[in-house]
């Protein structure tokens, strides 16, 4: 028995621990594959930081698969090597008395938003970006939770579409965020400048952009490369290097030295024009040209569309903003959540205005109906 056992740590020994976090995730994910969900619950790994959405599955404890779903990323390549080689760890020890778990339900008189996270650090609290987001959506009066990256490694894919479809009808306001490059299969090109991409991560978060905007449900908006990603959906490309396809502009959008020109993350103010046929953008900053602080090494490329219209501009021609044709959507290559100006913060109220007169008005109808199908009985 000794040597059976000598042996048995031996084979152990030899597993990577990735490999053996994906052998224990399929051993123990194996209820999952006919679980339902039936439902959609928030996790608050630490006091004060993002609330996280997680499905709510038939016969499986959430702890149980928050447990199972950390340990799925990081046995994940390509998200293990987004998260710096290291496993991905929320909060403290997973537990409901430490991290709290309850049923999703919006405080009365704040518009729930969703935003969509695409790296790891996009579910901690410390993330500067993800509390400049989260802080921004909340001044504004939006109550904001976070979409967390890599349900697929989990979820298979009728119950991620469950939970996607749950995700569509409870939330009257969605948010792409910031983050890295897409990846170019999405919109139909090869790789010609795009750095480091994560097609299965892209091409999830893009079926549920979809989805949402073809509910018509509430409002999308989306900031740097979420405004690219929904554009991708909707038939637009990407220029993938505007360094070098545009190498004598007088707008450096992309901060930095050499082949990292945007790698500092640096804010490079310029101005851009906003066109008079605007719904949004304008009526919204009252005038015609405003300073912004778009940092980014690719753009939307120019393209006719029925969905989409661009409604502003750079001095070198590049989109910087555009607006949904049915008026329930705006995309916006800069970043209104830490611009930190007037501008910025009229049009991240109006952002949240407007999702909350889409409801209240959805909400109306629904009464409506409802009150006219009790009286035809």
């Amino acid at each position: 028995m000794g040597r059976f056992q000598f042996r048995y740590e031996n084979v152990l020994q030899l597993l990577s621990k990735a490999s053996f976090l994906l052998l224990l995730t399929a051993l123990l994910g194996f209820s999952l594959v006919h679980a339902d969900v039936r439902g959609i619950e928030v996790w608050q790994p630490e006091p004060g930081g993002p609330k996280l959405l997680i499905p709510s599955l038939e016969g499986v404890a959430p702890d149980a698969w928050i447990r199972i779903y950390l340990s799925a990323f990081s046995a994940q390549p390509d998200y293990r090597r987004l998260n710096g080689g290291v496993d991905l760890t929320l909060g403290p020890r997973v537990s409901p008395s430490r991290s709290p778990i309850a049923p999703f339900k919006p405080s009365s008189g704040e518009t729930p938003f969703v935003v969509l996270a695409n790296r790891p650090g996009h579910m901690k609290g410390e993330d500067p970006f993800l509390k400049s987001v989260l802080g921004s959506l909340d001044r504004a009066g939006a109550e904001p939770y976070v979409l967390p990256l890599g349900l697929e490694t989990v979820l298979p894919e009728r119950e991620l579409e469950q939970f996607h479809r749950r995700v569509v009808d409870a939330f009257p306001g969605m948010l792409a965020i910031g983050g890295g490059d897409i990846d170019p299969a999405i919109y139909g090109d090869s790789v010609n400048g795009a750095r480091e991409v994560l097609p299965t991560r892209d091409r999830v978060e893009a079926a549920l952009i979809q989805r949402y905007n073809r509910s018509e449900r509430g409002m999308f908006y989306g900031i740097c490369r979420g405004s690219q990603l929904c554009a991708a959906t909707m038939g637009f490309r990407l220029d993938q290097d505007l360094p070098t396809s545009q190498p004598n502009s007088r707008v450096a959008h992309a901060v930095g030295t050499d082949g990292a020109r945007d790698a500092a993350h640096l804010s490079e103010w310029h101005p851009i024009v906003i066109s008079e046929d605007s719904v949004f953008l304008g009526p919204t900053v009252g005038r015609s040209r405003i300073e912004v602080n778009s940092r980014h090494h690719q753009a939307v490329k120019e393209a006719e569309s029925p969905e989409l219209r661009v409604v502003a501009r750079a001095e070198d021609g590049t989109i910087e903003a555009m607006e949904f044709t049915n008026t329930r959507g705006v995309l916006f290559q800069f970043h209104p959540e830490d611009m930190g100006t007037e501008d910025a913060t009229r049009i991240l109220r109006a952002m949240v205005h407007t999702a909350k007169e889409r409801e209240d008005t959805r909400v109306a109808s629904c009464l409506r109906n409802a009150h006219s199908q009790l009286l035809r009985r």
